[in-house]
């Protein structure tokens, strides 16, 4: 996401770190992670770092997992580009193993979360 749109009160980037945070907790355990964005484009300063500069500073990691939490469903960015790019990159740098974490897709547990989400709204 470009800079400025946090600065302008966006609430993505937080809404990104209050993710990592309650997963985390989830989790009971502390894991090392680091978050990063893609799909930079355009000729503004965008938020970092890139997924392709923190592949880099993994270099010879034993394993890395790519958790794409803002992406519901598989596209063009799991697919290609951390499937494909991101995955290539990996494996010149040395990491050892590189996997993604699975989209939900239609997921029944996801569809019926939506679903819920849905109806307390019309209830309301």
């Amino acid at each position: 996401m470009p800079e400025s749109l946090p600065k302008r009160g966006d609430p993505y980037l937080q809404q990104i770190h209050e993710t990592v945070d309650a997963l985390l907790a989830r989790l009971g355990r502390p894991f090392a992670y680091r978050v990063s964005f893609q799909s930079r484009t355009g000729p503004v300063r965008w938020v970092g770092p890139g997924t392709d500069e923190v592949i880099r500073n993994l270099s010879g990691a034993v394993a890395v997992l790519v958790v794409p939490l803002s992406f519901v469903s598989d596209h063009v960015e799991t697919l290609y580009e951390i499937d494909i790019l991101y995955a290539e990159l990996a494996r010149r740098v040395g990491i050892g193993r590189f996997e993604r974490v699975p989209s939900l897709n239609d997921s029944p547990l996801f569809v019926r979360a939506l679903a819920d989400l849905i109806e307390t709204e019309l209830a309301a």
